[in-house]
């Protein structure tokens, strides 16, 4: 039904400890494309996280590499110092901008970097831009692993917003892993 999205996504985020699903279908047998049910969409989504663990989705061809070229940029210049990085990690509405990727450990991600591109620009409230997306992110298994770089500060001196991104994982224990 209409507003299903929001029931599932009030279950889904008041657990406190953990959650178990039980289901007599795969949610493969759920037809998208019959249906314009964001509801179910979000339900076949969920469905496969628990199924599948906590690995992330990577980009799929719906989606962009880029939401700007503000991030593009960044991208660019965190790569050239070395950093491997996907983009656009996550599910439906709280994708990551860019994820630096473990050099020892492909398919975990060490930091998520946040740009205020289009995903930011898009939230229709301030609220949903900083808390309440921040807040998701972290239960999402992102907590103390987030790292904003606006773009005002971007513009004006990029190496002190890459020196940033570079000491951050090495506040998380990663060392140095660039050039």
């Amino acid at each position: 039904k209409k507003g299903g999205e929001r029931r599932l996504n009030v279950a889904i985020t008041r657990a406190k400890c953990r959650m178990l699903v039980f289901s007599s279908f795969d949610p493969e047998e759920i037809d998208t494309r019959r249906t314009k049910s964001e509801g179910m969409k979000m339900l076949q989504k969920y469905m496969i996280f628990a199924r599948d663990g906590e690995k992330l989705d990577k980009p799929t061809d719906d989606i962009p590499d880029f939401g700007s070229p503000f991030e593009e940029s960044v991208c660019k210049a965190l790569e050239d110092k070395g950093l491997q990085l996907d983009r656009q990690v996550g599910c439906a509405g709280y994708r990551i901008d860019l994820a630096v990727v473990h050099p020892r450990r492909p398919g975990e991600y060490l930091l998520a970097i946040e740009c205020d591109g289009a995903t930011y620009h898009s939230s229709k409230t301030a609220r949903d831009r900083d808390r309440l997306r921040q807040s998701i992110l972290e239960e999402m298994g992102w907590k103390n692993k987030i790292l904003r770089i606006w773009s005002t500060d971007w513009w004006k001196y990029p190496p002190s917003q890459i020196d940033r991104v570079l000491w951050k994982l090495e506040e998380l224990g990663a060392g140095k892993i660039s050039e």
